[in-house]
């Protein structure tokens, strides 16, 4: 399918994008996906929510990750070190030209690819601006930018000598709650004056990508790419990963998107699953209904 970007504003400039040096996109076989639950943590300095870290299972070869910078030292993106080296690319929206590791702050969206097994190492980094545009209106904790409502707080990060002002040009890295609110992690300077709206991620991932590894309030990257979040159910990873071809709602599997006749297979298998799974109940059930009750044990052994 096509990605576009969406540019809301009447008088718009539109960024130049540095191609991807990846393969072409889809889901191909991918083995799992692991959602980072944000949680409350006054002091994470993560918009006003943290992230754990966290050793991963399983390694961290063809992995893709999404979601904010919480440390440095190398950089920390969903509670995991991942290493880069001095001359890793990094594509950003907001320059004309490909940066350097020096353009990373704090409070950014990030999207990148690990190819260590043991450790993850990346050589190409994109900071993803979900908002780019001018300031519209202004309220206590939150600001207005391109018609949509994004809060603020005290662990918003904030470039030096940016003050959000109406009128000025900013671009927005932000997560979006269950609730479909938008809270800001890092507020940037917009010196070229670009304008968007939740941009498709410009990241390839193909049948090499086996782990997926995102922030919650960023599965709407994965969801355009028809990877429905919604299905899986959300783990601690520090416990287990979850499958991305055995979905989970509410304890009943269901297939993913696939062709008319394995789909169809499929159910044919989980309706004999379930029926086996009766089964075992009743015999269970018969079992204890034949099962000789204490007194009766007393009364045929005076």
């Amino acid at each position: 399918m096509a990605f576009s970007i969406m540019l809301i504003a009447s008088c718009q400039s539109t960024p130049t994008r540095t191609a991807p040096s990846e393969e072409s996109s889809g889901t191909g076989g991918t083995d799992k996906i692991i959602l980072v639950q944000e949680e409350q943590a006054p002091t994470s300095g993560f918009g006003g929510t943290g992230i754990r870290h966290y050793s991963l299972p399983g390694n961290y070869d063809h992995a893709l990750f999404i979601g904010t910078i919480t440390g440095f030292g190398s950089i920390w993106v969903n509670g995991v070190e991942v290493q880069y080296p001095k001359n890793a690319r990094v594509n950003s929206d907001l320059l004309n030209a490909q940066a350097t590791p020096t353009a990373l702050k704090l409070g950014q969206q990030v999207i990148l690819k690990t190819r260590n097994q043991e450790a993850p190492v990346t050589s190409e980094i994109e900071i993803y601006y979900p908002f780019a545009g001018q300031v519209q209106k202004t309220e206590k904790n939150r600001i207005q930018v391109n018609n949509t409502w994004i809060n603020t707080n005290e662990f918003t990060h904030v470039d030096n000598g940016l003050n959000a002002t109406l009128g000025q040009y900013i671009a927005v890295n932000a997560y979006q709650s269950a609730n479909g609110e938008w809270t800001a992690t890092r507020l940037n300077a917009n010196p070229n004056h670009v304008t968007w709206t939740l941009p498709s991620m410009q990241t390839h991932f193909n049948v090499t990508t086996r782990t997926i590894v995102m922030q919650r309030g960023l599965s709407r990257l994965l969801e355009e790419r028809q990877i429905h979040t919604q299905h899986l159910v959300l783990r601690d990873i520090a416990q287990t990963a979850v499958p991305l071809k055995a979905y989970q709602v509410q304890h009943q599997q269901l297939p993913p998107k696939t062709e008319a006749p394995q789909r169809q297979m499929m159910q044919q298998q989980q309706q004999i699953k379930q029926m086996r799974q009766t089964q075992q109940q009743m015999q269970k059930e018969l079992m204890k209904q034949q099962r000789p009750s204490i007194n009766q044990i007393k009364l045929n052994h005076p």
